[in-house]
């Protein structure tokens, strides 16, 4: 099933609001290969451009977290090689409030949100994107003092 091909476009998708939903049906019908190369060459090319780690963090997490082999496999070699938050010298700067809301605001989609308008409102990440959220949330102490977001996870 292709959202927006065979009827109307799917109500929610993870982390897609309505509106980006009818954007991507709008696209041509891609077959599997050929968005596994698209995203691939995406995450080359920024790989490529040795963009700030903090700016590439969040994109290499969903890359990890993708359900297609390759683009899995590639964003979780660049997690390792470029964003690491796991040793005494992060990469990442896990203590960044902007960087943290933005993962909770991923992690838990703005369907709730009243001051988002309807079409624009997101609902929460994959359950294989929160684990990988929930893995850097954990390095952060004001992660877990952010209230009310820490709450909600």
């Amino acid at each position: 099933y292709v959202p927006g091909r065979d009827g109307p476009p799917a109500a929610k998708m993870a982390g897609l609001s309505a509106v980006d939903v009818e954007t991507m049906a709008k696209i041509p019908l891609l077959q599997y290969d050929t968005v596994e190369q698209v995203q691939l060459g995406v995450l080359e090319y920024v790989y490529a451009a040795s963009m700030d780690p903090n700016a590439v963090h969040l994109l290499y997490l969903a890359a990890a977290s993708s359900p297609l082999t390759a683009v899995g496999k590639r964003g979780e070699a660049m997690l390792a090689k470029t964003c690491v938050v796991d040793t005494a010298r992060p990469t990442v700067d896990v203590e960044n409030r902007d960087a943290l809301k933005r993962l909770y605001n991923v992690y838990l989609g703005n369907m709730e949100d009243e001051t988002v308008p309807e079409g624009l409102r997101r609902p929460p990440a994959s359950r294989a994107l929160q684990s990988r959220i929930v893995a850097v949330l954990c390095k952060s102490t004001l992660a877990c003092n952010m209230n009310p977001e820490s709450s909600m996870v």
